[in-house]
């Protein structure tokens, strides 16, 4: 029967606790929980040849996800703006 110990995610925002075969730590796998964790670990690692990160999938739709909210919010203001860009303190304007 292989060996096996229990390592700490490499995911810095999981450091959830797994068991592992030490053969397996050894040729450099198991180093994450999960495959989510993995795919955010290697995101993280790979310089582009510019020496910037590349984004993977994850990245790409957490910066989709942010910019969304950034529209959303930047949309709502221009909608009060509008609807209360007439009114002064004797009533609305003609």
């Amino acid at each position: 029967m292989a060996s096996t110990a229990k390592y700490q995610c490499a995911n810095p925002n999981c450091g959830a606790w797994f068991e592992a075969r030490t053969a397996d730590r050894a040729r450099g796998w198991a180093r994450s929980c999960s495959k989510r964790c993995a795919s955010i670990v290697r995101e993280k690692a790979i310089p582009d040849m510019f020496g910037q990160k590349k984004k993977g999938p994850f990245a790409k739709w957490v910066d989709r996800k942010l910019s969304q909210a950034e529209a959303d919010e930047e949309m709502h203001e221009e909608a009060m703006q509008d609807c209360t860009s007439g009114w002064d303190e004797g009533g609305w304007r003609d």
